[in-house]
């Protein structure tokens, strides 16, 4: 039996299961890197979402909405977020979303839920109420409107009429 043969074979399947080891460890290092770089964008997004909220809705409004306008394709929902800030006495504030009835403006027949339709919030504070749409399939493309308004206890309106605008891609 020649021995240097079987001596080059021994060290040619260490190298071998050596390389497979390092190769796994990198494609580990590889994994952890790249969703960590996946974690820090979606951390940065949300900070931004939340940057345009600030600059967007600040408390010299009563009512406001982020972002004022989505794109949904038919089959899909989006969100919008209403913002009330209170300068009354605690109280509970109602919230009504309806269809515009502003000309040239398609109807859309879609589909949208408030989280909450009724909000007591507290003298002096802000709260965000968010806001679903679905837009159903077969929905032509066009631009669609929603009005958001707002109700103290009293009946009275509050802050100017928000209009939601949900662009429908063809």
């Amino acid at each position: 039996m020649n021995k240097r043969g079987f001596e080059l074979s021994i060290n040619f399947i260490v190298i071998l299961i050596i390389s497979i080891v390092v190769f796994t460890f990198g494609l580990y290092i590889l994994d952890r890197v790249m969703n960590k770089g996946d974690m820090l964008s979606q951390m940065l997004e949300y900070q931004f979402q939340e940057d345009m909220w600030e600059i967007s809705c600040t408390l010299d409004k009563r009512v406001c909405v982020y972002p004022a306008s989505i794109k949904i394709r038919p089959n899909k929902i989006g969100g919008f977020m209403l913002g009330i800030v209170n300068t009354l006495e605690t109280q509970n504030f109602t919230i009504d979303v309806s269809e515009t009835d502003m000309p040239r403006i398609a109807i859309s027949n879609g589909v949208y839920w408030l989280c909450e339709d009724e909000k007591e919030i507290k003298r002096d504070k802000q709260e965000r109420i968010p806001i679903v749409v679905g837009v159903p399939g077969g929905t032509p493309k066009g631009i669609y409107v929603l009005d958001v308004m707002v109700y103290t206890e009293s009946g009275e309106k509050w802050g100017d009429t928000q209009k939601l605008q949900i662009v429908v891609p063809g």
